[in-house]
């Protein structure tokens, strides 16, 4: 498969455009071409224009203009022939712009299938479509141009392709080294092939020795510090050093004479065929010489030796073929005659690190090429330099035999050098040699995981599973769990959604399901086992469970099941009738479902139902769920065979008998009254979920007014007696004189509701003059405090107080259960088991004081109780219906913007640069605007580029703002870039990391990882007003640097500080347009991005969202780095002001975190942010509903973070009020408007009509009055 590479250019409205592209190590002769241009990615239907493979130079098409086999390499030139076109809707038109006189962004890609090889895109990217003044009443025609200079060269090694734009010369290096390489990479071919066996054949030898080990000898693996037996050698290095009998050459050279010949053992079956460049050599994305591919084949043979039996403490091989007798070594590297010494060979190891031999003489250190660094210390403990790779040390001949070199500032007891197994891998391997069933809990066959499959104990940290693989691939914020068996064809659970995958009983890969296949998942028909990927912030509440929705979180619990057990033990355990003593059941602890005498009232639905399944419906074919968003089905309603029952909504449905076993089924058309048949004792009904507040299943032939699920007592299963003094009749006698006057309270009466605040101040136990003990629950004296009386409360909600002091929670017979003090803040949790919560109040705020559920305190409200008009009489009318379609349940109003008065600085400085444009302003000004998000703002044509533009149109450019060098994890060409990349264009060189999502100090939390020569970043700045100002921003190290360049004098700039910390260096660029390059030098650099800016007043936006992001991720890294780097991206309040716009959910919503968390997590943010920026406007914002998930419901974190906003005083843009009430209005599946504003993916606003209005919707929330 080709790696695509991104290939942008521009088109002006009405002429044609003639694109070449210069293909270097293919010959294209009879390759199938073909590129389409459309509106968007994934956009239906017919293409604004189709480009087919042609011939002809006049006509539109994708043509192969020449090709060139004389040289090295194989020159292929494609040209893209695009005719003019004119400006409509319909196919081969250019649709207008959203605004008269703007350019149009539309994207193009194309797949190539070379002569005999397979279909691949090998070029996509955006196309501008530029604005014309011009316009001719003919279009001009396509004509056949001499071949011209390339527009684009791309480069083709293997499946790796690499593009440069305009610059065919840029290849050169590339070209010169080809000389002679195609025999180098053959002979390093064979060099890595040899090299993975010896590793593959050290392994198995490993595990052969691992498992005849007998078990007097295993006792010698328990103390790996024993210097008897600490380690147990597995295998010598001899067979790493084999030579051909025949030739007495080693085995990895003894084919380097072949010359553009393939090997006869390649695999290919096809034994000295012709070397093809670009289909054999697979692993290079240069040209390399058959050093770099030894070296490489090395390392991977070395990497794989030592994952499988690591060197032991001993570093040196006293006896290595290196080791030179009768010479020592002095601090030049060089060797000097003397019999009662030896000098080793070059061992290998880490720079900046301290070793201790067990010989202290002359030694010497070497760099990774094995030239002199330095002469090293007499001392038999030393520190190696910078770039040290390896050392040289002179030894004592006679003691070659004990000689060590170990890591440390110690010398420990002497063990021999060689490979060894760790003691600390042993219980790994003989957990892996004990057969299930045989040992340990977990062993045990008639033990299984009780709810939660997730094994903590088995989870990787710093991978994750790779859906396309299923191999593990390193990430410092992942962890794997391990394999976890299920059955194949059942339905599944997550409470983390990312890439996942299948596997065979064999461990075998089968397939994969990444994270937007959402939370519920159906194993595949053979599948035996699962791999799950987690964030690892959220590895230790994961949860992998059978069923078709996530409960809440359980830990790993293996419990025994009774199938296996003898049938006494078993019906202990499964409750057998007076199996069970009375005592063993504690007063309490059954619920009404419990009991005998319970039963549901008329409305049979139980919405708090486990059972409940949320998005989706009951198959009414054979009784399984099916995935569908708009449905809910119920869980299973107990029904009796034969009766007649009614539903409020008609679709499918099915019935089950007593095991849960289908039957048979019924649909929309058998309609509202439905016969349980022969043998059922259950239903399971399918409900709309605009249906489902209202849905009622109830016994009877007609369907009647709703009433909500409620148990009752059935009188006929009580004793006679008890069953007569509940009933109506004996009830009656509570008539006038059972009833005083005015004895019944307001709070036993329908139509009254209780205030939010939960203090009442004329509670009778609330006791002036006394504070609550948080450590006993106890009053103490103290004139300057008032405890509250017993508040009830719900175990496990949060709950807000206006004064944080002590207090304390008690159980249900108020019994202490425990307390929280002034530093615990105003959010507090009610622990399990509470029933009252008792708070201390000083004196002073007493008259304000308040306690309420939630997660953030809100505005002073009276203790009390309100009528509730909809229980009253209809006369007079009321207003509350209108009073509650206007608000949320906190007050707040609900709509597109609340309060953007509040972003007063931001309104006043903006009307400020509009009068200073217009010339009735000379004072200088800048706004700042940063942009926390997810990918709803990682991609600027979305709408982050439009809002960009539109400001600094408006209000002047003071520069692209934040350029952020970090992409995503295997996307190495989606770097998160600027808010305007029309300005600034992004490339990378060689092969960098990339740290995402999780990296200390950088604004974006991402950053490019420099960690080898050639890896180097890119920006290229095209934008006609100079950049003043440049600020790289880095993260110190020791030992490390980075050149960077403007296209002309190379600067070298340690990064430095201290480590790990966030730093900032201030570069002047040159005028114009320039390319800024930032390479390697030493050590690993971690670089988050710049900061671009003009001399000019007006705005800088800074875009920081990262692709993926949940709202933990931004307070998962160090705060206090993360507020310091916010920080260097603003100019001080007396230039101007700044706005933050904090913007997540879509991917909180994935991975069902609850509202009220939600809104705490957004307050967090919005703290962080004025720590950061003290003077700064904030704007939180929340995301319209998508079409994926459900679970929370989008509006509920809109009503939450308004809250939030609230409370903090802070602005809230809901963006569902741009969009419409419903995703069917504006969403791309099942759209029900032909207004689609959504993606194909129902996850991403899509970036015409999307993007405008998000982009609108923030412009009015800025713009002064």
């Amino acid at each position: 498969m080709i790696n695509a590479q991104s290939v942008p250019f521009g088109i002006d409205r009405g002429a044609p455009r003639i694109f070449t592209i210069e293909v270097i190590g293919i010959d294209l002769t009879g390759a199938d071409l073909h590129a389409q241009i459309r509106l968007t990615r994934d956009a239906p239907g017919d293409p604004i224009v189709d480009l087919p493979k042609v011939t002809d130079a006049t006509i539109a098409g994708v043509r192969l203009v020449a090709t060139d086999t004389s040289g090295t390499l194989p020159v292929s030139w494609i040209r893209l022939q695009i005719p003019a076109m004119t400006t409509g809707t319909g196919a081969g038109q250019l649709p207008p712009a959203a605004e008269l006189g703007d350019d149009l962004t539309v994207y193009w890609d194309m797949f190539v299938t070379p002569a005999g090889r397979t279909t691949d895109r090998w070029f996509y990217g955006p196309v501008t479509v530029s604005a014309t003044v011009t316009k001719s009443a003919s279009l001009a025609p396509l004509v056949n141009d001499p071949l011209p200079g390339a527009d684009a060269v791309a480069t083709l090694v293997g499946a790796d392709l690499t593009v440069t734009l305009a610059g065919a010369a840029l290849i050169q290096p590339l070209l010169d080294r080809a000389d002679g390489s195609a025999a180098a990479a053959v002979e390093a071919a064979a060099h890595a092939e040899t090299k993975a066996q010896q590793a593959t054949d050290a392994a198995t030898a490993a595990a052969e020795q691992i498992g005849s080990l007998a078990a007097p000898r295993a006792a010698a693996f328990v103390d790996d510090t024993n210097v008897a037996g600490g380690y147990a050698p597995i295998a010598t290095l001899a067979a790493l050093s084999s030579t051909d009998p025949a030739t007495g050459i080693p085995v990895a050279r003894r084919k380097a004479g072949m010359r553009r010949k393939v090997l006869g053992d390649d695999g290919t079956g096809v034994s000295g065929r012709d070397f093809v460049l670009g289909t054999d050599l697979v692993t290079w994305t240069g040209l390399p010489t058959s050093a770099e591919i030894s070296a490489y084949a090395d390392g991977r043979a070395q990497a794989v030796l030592d994952a499988v039996a690591p060197l032991g403490k001993n570093k040196a091989d006293a006896f290595a073929p290196g080791v030179v007798d009768g010479f020592y070594i002095n601090a030049a590297g060089q060797l000097t005659a003397n019999a009662t010494y030896s000098v080793t060979d070059y061992v290998p190891v880490l720079a900046n690190t301290t070793y201790t031999r067990s010989f202290a003489n002359q030694m010497c250190y070497f760099d990774a090429a094995k030239t002199v660094i330095a002469g090293g210390t007499s001392n038999a403990t030393f520190t190696t330099p910078a770039r040290t790779a390896f050392v040289r040390m002179t030894i004592a001949t006679a003691t070659k035999a004990s000689f060590q070199l170990e890591l440390g500032g110690a010398a420990t007891a002497f063990i021999p050098y060689g490979r060894f197994v760790p003691a600390s891998l042993l219980p790994q391997i003989i957990d892996a040699m004990v057969r299930d069933g045989t040992l340990s809990k977990k062993k045990l066959s008639f033990t299984a995981p009780d709810r939660n499959l997730a094994d903590p104990a088995i989870f990787t940290a710093g991978f994750y599973v790779s859906s396309v693989s299923g191999a593990l691939t390193a990430n410092a914020n992942y962890t794997a769990t391990g394999f976890i068996p299920v059955v194949g064809g059942a339905t599944y659970a997550r409470s983390f959604a990312h890439q996942m995958a299948w596997y065979d009983a064999s461990q075998t890969f089968i397939s994969g399901v990444d994270f937007a296949g959402g939370s519920v998942l159906v194993s595949p028909a053979n599948a035996a086992f699962a791999r799950l990927s987690v964030a690892t912030a959220s590895a230790a509440t994961f949860q992998f469970e059978a069923g078709s929705a996530p409960t809440a979180f359980a830990p790993y619990n293996l419990v025994v099941g009774t199938g296996s057990l003898p049938a006494a033990l078993a019906g202990l355990i499964q409750g057998v009738p007076g199996s069970l003593p009375a005592a063993a059941l504690p007063d309490g602890s059954l619920g009404l479902s419990k009991m005998s005498f319970v039963q549901a009232g008329k409305n049979l639905f139980n919405p708090a139902d486990p059972g409940v399944a949320a998005g989706n419906f009951v198959s009414s074919a054979n009784g399984a769920l099916t995935a569908n968003s708009n449905y809910t089905a119920t869980g299973f309603i107990p029904v009796n065979a034969g009766n007649t029952y009614a539903r409020s909504y008609s679709n499918q449905m099915a019935w089950f008998n007593a095991a849960k076993q289908y039957i048979s089924g019924q649909g929309s058309a058998d309609g509202a009254i439905v016969t349980a048949p022969a043998g059922a004792a259950y239903a399971r009904l399918s409900v709309a979920a605009a249906s489902l507040a209202t849905f009622q299943f109830e016994a009877g032939a007609v369907a009647t007014a709703y009433a909500a699920y409620a148990p009752v007592i059935a009188l006929a299963a009580l004793p006679a007696a008890l069953a007569a003094l509940l009933s109506n009749t004996a009830l009656s006698v509570l008539s006038g004189q059972a009833l005083q006057e005015k004895s019944v309270p307001i709070s036993k009466v329908t139509f009254a509701n209780a205030s939010r605040n939960l203090f009442n101040p004329g509670d009778a136990d609330v006791a002036p003059g006394n504070y609550v003990s948080s450590g006993s629950g106890a009053l103490t004296a103290n004139a300057n405090y008032v405890a509250t009386g017993f508040i009830p409360v719900v175990a496990g909600t949060t709950y807000a107080r206006s004064f944080a002091n002590q207090m304390a929670w008690y159980t249900a017979g108020k019994v202490f259960i425990s307390g929280q003090s002034t530093a615990d803040g105003a959010v507090v949790t009610a622990p399990a088991g509470a029933a009252f919560a008792r708070l201390t109040v000083s004196t002073a705020a007493l008259a304000t004081f308040q306690f309420e559920a939630g997660s953030a305190p809100t505005s002073y409200v009276a203790f009390g109780y309100t009528i509730d008009p909809s229980a009253l009489p209809a006369s007079p009318p009321s207003n509350a219906p209108q009073v509650n379609e206007a608000l949320y349940a906190a007050g707040q109003p609900k709509g597109l913007l609340y309060m953007p008065e509040r972003l007063r600085a931001t309104k006043m400085v903006l009307a400020k640069l509009n009068f200073l444009k217009r010339g009735l302003s000379t004072d200088a000004a800048t706004w700042g605007s940063l942009h926390v998000g997810d990918s709803y703002m990682a991609s600027a044509p979305r709408w982050m580029q439009k809002y960009a533009m539109s400001m600094q149109d408006d209000y002047g450019n003071a520069g692209p703002g934040w350029c952020g060098f970090g992409y995503q994890v295997g996307q190495p060409t989606s770097f998160n870039g600027s808010a305007r990349p029309d300005l600034v264009n992004m490339s990378s060189l060689g092969a960098p990391g990339t740290v995402y999502n999780a990296q200390n100090g950088s604004p974006d939390l991402a950053a490019i990882v420099l960690q080898a020569a050639g890896d180097a970043i890119r920006a290229r700045y095209v934008g006609t007003v100079d950049i003043a100002k440049l600020t790289l921003h880095y993260i110190a190290a020791a030992n490390t640097s980075v050149d960077y360049d403007f296209g002309g004098t190379v600067t070298n700039l340690p990064l430095s500080g201290t480590p790990g910390t966030h730093q900032t260096v201030v570069i002047t660029p040159p005028a114009g347009t320039w390319y800024f390059t930032v390479k390697f030098n030493t050590g690993t650099a971690t670089i988050p991005g710049c900061d671009m800016r003009t001399a000019l007043s007006g705005a800088y936006i800074h875009k920081l969202g990262g692709s993926g992001s949940q709202t933990s991720h931004w307070l998962a890294v160090d705060q206090a780095q993360l507020a310091a780097a916010w920080a260097s991206l603003i100019d001080p309040p007396s230039i101007g002001a700044t706005l933050f716009d904090i913007e997540l959910g879509t991917n909180d919503q994935s991975g069902a975190r609850p509202a009220a968390t939600m809104g705490a997590n957004m307050q967090a943010i919005g703290l962080l942010a004025k720590t950061a920026v003290p003077h700064a406007d904030i704007l939180l914002g929340t995301p319209p509903i998508n079409g994926k998930y459900s679970v929370p419901p989008m509006p509920a974190y809109a009503e939450a973070v308004r809250a939030v906003a609230g409370a903090q005083k802070w602005a809230h843009i809901n963006m569902q009020e741009a969009f419409g009430e419903t995703y069917a209005e504006y969403g791309y599946t099942g759209n029900t408007s032909g207004r689609v504003w959504f993606q194909s993916d129902d996850y991403h606003p899509e970036g015409i009509r999307g993007g405008a209005a998000y982009a609108g919707a923030h412009i009015q929330a800025v713009v002064p009055y």
